[in-house]
């Protein structure tokens, strides 16, 4: 195949990707029941789901980083988007208002971190009137609580293993976290094979040099990042009984690359 047809094809099939995964995300919505005291639960579900599709949308359009230099950093921010939409459904009432409790907080800090730095300029005084807005739309920042543990029900720092743990998604962690966060943390096992490589005079000892390597594209790193998605859509479907219509972008997706 010739490089253009290549690509023309990877266009073509990602962009009907695009059109599936947003009907599939509208469609959820729409059953969900219209139920005002459970507010907080649907926002932090839908939030978590919607944060998922956007980033595999956003991937679609860019090819050139299907590798594992890059896409592992976006997969290991799925997993655990995936591990804590799983955790919250198993008590979505309390453990949703918790997630946004701590978040709330979060940002209440970095507003009092704005504040102290005396701001100067326009641009810093309407940043700090728009986010003290955006939390009072929900808690008033006085009351808020500054966390500097978790969001889970113990109040402490819980790690993403033991929440999977908790979660009942403790393979998932294992399939998916470690490999990922040495990527995103940039790991001595991982710069060593992908950034640095063995130098070629004899007389070095085998040191290491830098290396910027421009990897292929490896469609099945995208397919990764949406069975991740498949994965969070069906977790959700199996929670809330819906009876989905739609098409599988999935299925789409992974047929058309085959």
């Amino acid at each position: 195949m010739e490089e253009k047809e290549f690509f023309d094809q990877i266009a073509s099939n990602t962009k009907e990707y695009r059109r599936l995964l947003k009907l599939q995300l509208e469609e959820r919505w729409k059953l969900v029941s219209v139920d005002l005291s459970k507010t907080a639960e649907y926002e932090v579900v839908f939030g978590l789901l919607s944060r998922q599709c956007s980033f595999v949308n956003e991937m679609s359009y860019s090819p050139y980083t299907w590798n594992e230099l890059f896409l592992p950093v976006i997969m290991r921010c799925m997993v655990e988007n995936y591990i804590n939409l799983s955790y919250i459904l198993l008590n979505p009432e309390v453990r949703a208002k918790s997630f946004i409790k701590y978040g709330l907080g979060r940002e209440t800090k970095m507003l009092e971190f704005a504040r102290n730095k005396e701001p100067k300029t326009q641009i810093d005084r309407d940043f700090i009137e728009y986010n003290e807005n955006w939390i009072n739309q929900q808690s008033f920042t006085f009351l808020n609580e500054i966390n500097v543990g978790g969001w889970k029900e113990t109040k402490e720092f819980t790690d993403v293993r033991k929440t999977s743990i908790d979660a009942n998604e403790k393979n998932y962690y294992d399939i998916f976290y470690d490999v990922c966060s040495s990527a995103t943390h940039s790991t001595w096992n991982y710069i060593a094979k992908k950034n640095l490589k063995i130098c070629d005079n004899p007389l070095h000892k085998d040191h290491r040099i830098p290396l910027i390597i421009e990897p292929e594209i490896e469609i099945s790193m995208f397919l990764i990042l949406t069975r991740i998605l498949n994965d969070s859509f069906e977790k959700i479907d199996n929670h809330y009984k819906f009876a989905i219509t739609t098409n599988s972008s999935f299925d789409y997706i992974n047929n058309s690359f085959s």
